[in-house]
């Protein structure tokens, strides 16, 4: 998925749909907390913060909750890309 700087979720492929049954739209309505563990978010969001700060890209392994409702680990790459 792509986020513009302010976190709001811009595109989705076709298998992020598939895993957690969330479209753009819904997440721009409903926002991603639902989706990560609740002992993970805080951690998950700091990290993010930081790699949109620096720039640099960073790499994060977290459970996000398929549509099926089970959490299952997955790892990430956020790279910011400016201007």
């Amino acid at each position: 998925m792509i986020s513009d700087a302010e976190g709001r979720i811009v595109w989705a492929n076709d298998a992020w749909v598939g895993y957690t049954g969330m479209t753009p739209q819904m997440i721009a309505a409903e926002g991603l907390r639902r989706l990560h563990e609740p002992d993970s978010y805080t951690e998950v969001r700091r990290r993010w913060t930081e790699a949109k700060a620096s720039g640099e890209a960073i790499e994060i392994t977290f459970p996000l909750r398929g549509q099926d409702g089970r959490f299952r680990p997955f790892h990430t790459r956020v790279t910011p890309l400016r201007n």
